[in-house]
């Protein structure tokens, strides 16, 4: 069971992320179909995730974790990081389980926290990494007014080839919490 609800959209709400949480995390971190859009290149083992968590989710001072559930089931993980609050950005960071792609669970995880990030942290900017091939994760920028700023080539390598990568920002002015 997931920890707390500590943000609620529409459709998901986002939770603390526990040592419970980790097999899940575990999983989605292994799965090709994630890992290779979210620039992990090494098998994570439970060993691993405890370190993870421990170093990532509960010590950090500069990343925030949500687990990303729909009816207190687990679809996804959203993350803040490389939080810089002198200079007011951060960077946001997600996944979805293959099984639930297509929901529009992503989109509204990313609205909870751009919505938290500016509103609660006191965030100027915010900003997102894209895969070149990952055509669902750039809508999600794009429909909620974030602004492609840069593309780097070959940026990564993954599954046996370098991968391309758009950048995406958002200014809190910018930011309008309901896009149409």
């Amino acid at each position: 069971m997931p920890g707390p609800a500590y943000l609620r959209g529409d459709t998901i709400t986002l939770h603390t992320v526990e040592e419970e949480d980790l097999a899940f995390i575990r999983e989605g971190f292994n799965d090709p179909r994630i890992r290779n859009n979210v620039g992990r290149y090494t098998p994570s083992n439970h060993a691993q995730q405890q370190t993870f968590h421990e170093e990532r989710v509960t010590e950090s001072e500069d990343c925030i974790y949500f687990l990303i559930c729909v009816d207190e089931t687990p679809v996804g993980l959203l993350w803040l990081f490389s939080l810089d609050y002198q200079r007011g950005k951060g960077e946001i960071g997600l996944w979805i389980t293959p099984d639930e792609w297509g929901n529009g669970y992503g989109t509204d995880a990313v609205a909870l926290v751009v919505d938290y990030g500016f509103e609660q942290l006191r965030l100027h900017k915010l900003i997102a990494r894209v895969q070149e091939s990952n055509a669902a994760s750039k809508q999600i920028w794009e429909s909620l007014g974030f602004t492609q700023e840069g593309f780097q080539r070959d940026e990564f390598y993954s599954d046996g080839e370098y991968v391309s990568y758009y950048y995406f920002g958002i200014i809190a002015d910018e930011w309008d919490a309901d896009p149409v």
